[in-house]
This record gives C-alpha cells, sequence and structure tokens, in this order.
C-alpha cells in the first residue's frame, strides 16, 4: 500500500516516512493490469484536464473525484486545480498525500493514455494480421515497487490484449492494488 522513504537531513537526524502510491504492483505487466483493471478511474484523470479547460473557457465549473485505488482515501479537485497541477506542476504545494498521488497522476496522463489506448491498438493490428509492440516507461513516483530497470519495457499485443481480457472478465480487478 505504502512505500517508504528514507533520507538523512542532517549527519544527525534520520527521517522516515511513508509514502502512498496508486498500486504495489513489483513488475511491468501487474502496473498495466492494474491499469487496465481501473480504466474508469485512470480514463477520467485522462479527460479531467480537456474538461478543466473546456469548463474554464465557457465560465463553467469541472470537478474530478479521485479515490486512490491503494488505499481508498479521496479527493475532489476543482478544474483549476487540476490546471494549476498540470500547467504549473514545479511550484505545486500538495495538501495532502491523496492529492499529491492524483496530482501524480494528472501529471503522467500521457503514460495512462498509451496504456489505456494500446488495447484498441493492439486488437486492431491482431484484426489486420499485424505485430504490435508498446513501449512504456513506468512512473517511478507512482509505482516505486517496480525496479528501475524494469521500468522501460516493451509489450506486444498479444500480452496486451490477455491482460485486457483477463482484467474485463474476472472480478480480481476490486482488489488490485
Amino acid at each position: 500500500m505504502c512505500f517508504t522513504q528514507s533520507f538523512f537531513l542532517t549527519d544527525y537526524i534520520y527521517i522516515q516516512f511513508r509514502m502512498s502510491c496508486l498500486s504495489t504492483a513489483s513488475n511491468p505487466c501487474d502496473v498495466i493490469f492494474h491499469i487496465l483493471c481501473n480504466k474508469n478511474l485512470y480514463g477520467n484523470v485522462v479527460r479531467s484536464i480537456q474538461k478543466s479547460r473546456n469548463a474554464r473557457e465557457i465560465g463553467g465549473l469541472y470537478c474530478l473525484f479521485f479515490q486512490c485505488p491503494c488505499n481508498k482515501k479521496s479527493v475532489t479537485l476543482r478544474g483549476d486545480r487540476i490546471l494549476e497541477i498540470y500547467e504549473r506542476s514545479c511550484n505545486i504545494c500538495w495538501c495532502n498525500d491523496t492529492e499529491r498521488i492524483a496530482g501524480l497522476t494528472i501529471l503522467n496522463a500521457d503514460f495512462f493514455a498509451d496504456v489505456l489506448g494500446a488495447f484498441t491498438k493492439a486488437n486492431t493490428a491482431k484484426n489486420e494480421v499485424k505485430e504490435f509492440c508498446k513501449n512504456f516507461n513506468i512512473p517511478g513516483c507512482l509505482f516505486p515497487n517496480v525496479p528501475v530497470n524494469e521500468r522501460s519495457f516493451t509489450i506486444n499485443g498479444k500480452k496486451i490484449i490477455e491482460l485486457a481480457c483477463r482484467a474485463m472478465s474476472n472480478s480480481c480487478c476490486e482488489n488490485t492494488c
């Protein structure tokens, strides 16, 4: 559910704190499976950026409800906060750990969009009898249990389809932390 970050503030003070993450997945395929099992959450995050922009243009309000799959804590982000996170990521102060997770998910929206879109591309390639492979770079800030040397990996279309079908066909997705 959490990973531990440790560092020395000075030579004498040792600080250790726990930071939540999206999943305890420890290998790339488990990360892809986790995302496919929680496709509604991550799809909403990906779409939230454009929906926030659209709401800002017409003077409306958009909110994103984000519930962390791992610890079930939730936060509701207004569109102006979503855009602040996305457009000024270097100057963000997080209100709490759940907002940090939601914000880092927004900042990595392209990764989640790639994963969610890979199934459609793999399925299209399969129907056209073509080979499909996709390279992913897993964000370590959200999936810290995946070893650094495995965070950049290539997966073939057959494996993507297999993971997506498994995610759609059984109830194991209810607890894919």
